[in-house]
């Protein structure tokens, strides 16, 4: 046992040792006594009983339940049609950039009575037509992979010069491209300032080795569809320097001229005499469809531009530049066709211009995809 000292003020009772210990005999109450307890004890059980119990007003009083009103009677589900499919175009008009060749020269001076245009076998009417005096947004895609640094070098060495065939409204960007690309310069109407970066750019860029030619076209389309957003009136033109020899990660021909036909662009190209085009594979040949060979010259093709071969990039630079410059414009609203889609286009001569020109080609692009 522990033996807990306790202080003068704790406030306990002491323990009396002088009481008996043991049960205690039991207590007897006198007759009387219980008497008299269960008299009041009936007593108060009666007072209890009659007194009123309060009664409840107003507020205090629990509003009736109402039995819930039964639900309206459901009408019949009505039928309702399909919803109609969107139709829309890609832009609010279609601009087709032409070009009119008699063997491998350009023909010059036609008007919009010349020309007649088909959306889908339809034959639409030309709302605008322009000729040489429409301002051109130039984008010149660069290869400066191993193979191309000699091409490259003498592209730069006549920038300068091929650059004065163009107008003083014309704006023009330069890009760099091997595995990467590298933008040298935004599009600028300054042209002696895009001349010098295209001398220094094709010499001092960072990009590493390797060559990724839908790649940089790519990159160049969606830059030229931005400034397709602002200037609404220009051309768009991508003048690519390659030698065609390229493997394309996961980027299909396809999607690249999806990007050029929705910026209005026309691909040229400047290649050299040793590019050749993919061989189609043998029949049941496995193809990895994440690796796929370059094929510029369709692109060229299906855009309606041109492919030069070249032995000096010098020598051919400044004439594609003219070349370029000499095209038509014929813009037509296109007609309602669902989202999405795919239409052919096809310009020809009017009746007219043939019997003028009976052995005209026009060059020009093959259509276009309206909007998602």
């Amino acid at each position: 046992m522990i033996d807990v000292p306790r202080r003068a003020d704790d406030d306990v009772l002491d323990f009396d040792d002088s009481l008996p210990s043991g049960p205690l005999p039991p207590t007897l109450w006198p007759p009387r006594r219980i008497m008299s307890m269960m008299l009041r004890l009936l007593i108060l059980f009666c007072a209890v009983s009659a007194w009123p119990a309060p009664s409840l007003h107003g507020a205090d009083r629990p509003a009736p339940q109402q039995p819930a009103p039964p639900p309206p009677p459901v009408a019949p589900k009505q039928q309702t049609a399909a919803p109609k499919a969107t139709f829309r175009a890609d832009v609010s008009e279609v601009r087709v950039d032409v070009q009119v060749l008699d063997g491998k020269k350009i023909i010059t001076g036609l008007g919009p009575a010349d020309f007649q245009i088909t959306d889908e076998g339809e034959p639409q009417t030309l709302l605008r037509f322009g000729e040489e005096a429409e301002p051109v947004a130039l984008m010149i895609l660069i290869d400066v992979s191993g193979s191309m640094k000699k091409y490259a070098r003498q592209l730069a060495s006549t920038a300068q010069s091929a650059l004065q065939h163009l107008k003083p409204q014309d704006r023009v960007s330069v890009m760099v491209f091997s595995r990467g690309t590298e933008l040298l310069s935004e599009f600028s109407s300054s042209l002696e300032e895009v001349a010098r970066e295209i001398e220094v750019g094709v010499e001092q860029h960072h990009l590493p080795s390797g060559t990724a030619i839908y790649n940089s076209v790519l990159e160049a389309s969606r830059l030229l569809a931005t400034d397709k957003e602002k200037n609404l009136a220009s051309r768009r033109a991508v003048l690519i320097l390659t030698d065609n020899a390229s493997l394309n990660y996961q980027i299909t021909e396809a999607q690249v001229l999806r990007e050029l036909w929705g910026a209005d662009a026309v691909l040229n190209a400047l290649v050299t005499d040793s590019a050749e085009r993919p061989k189609l594979a043998r029949p049941g040949a496995y193809r990895n469809p994440d690796f796929m060979p370059t094929d510029i010259f369709k692109l060229v093709d299906e855009t309606g531009g041109e492919a030069y071969r070249v032995e000096r990039a010098d020598r051919a630079f400044p004439q594609i530049i003219e070349r370029l410059r000499s095209r038509y414009t014929v813009i037509y609203r296109p007609p309602a066709a669902p989202a999405g889609v795919y239409r052919s286009i096809k310009v020809e001569l009017s009746a007219a211009a043939r019997r003028r020109y009976p052995g005209a080609r026009i060059r020009t692009r093959a259509g276009y995809y309206t909007a998602e």
